[in-house]
């Protein structure tokens, strides 16, 4: 089981410079309980995506590619934020970008 499967979306670009009230709160959720992982996570910010995925649905692809995980758990307050995570599930990453993630 993979918990946190797509990481709080901390290494989403743009993350450290918030741009509504929403992300002010994320922001200073991760500073207070994931000041590590925050840092960590800030190398994948310029992980590549494929046509038509969200760094989300990348993420979440890519932790289901594991043959040891089942399960991927996420959280989500948006109905659109469901929907691509389900579809994600779905998709295959492409080696190349596997490699590019694992070298991280």
């Amino acid at each position: 089981m993979a918990g946190a499967a797509i990481a709080n979306h901390l290494y989403k670009p743009g993350f450290l410079w918030p741009k509504s009230k929403a992300d002010v709160w994320y922001l200073l959720r991760a500073l207070k309980n994931y000041r590590g992982d925050l840092l960590r996570a800030r190398k994948f910010a310029s992980v590549g995506t494929c046509d038509g995925w969200t760094l989300a649905q990348v993420a979440l692809a890519f932790v289901l590619s594991n043959d040891k995980v089942g399960t991927a758990m996420f959280s989500t307050t948006r109905l659109h934020h469901l929907e691509e995570n389900i579809a994600a599930c779905e998709l295959d990453v492409p080696d190349l970008l596997a490699r590019q993630i694992r070298s991280l």
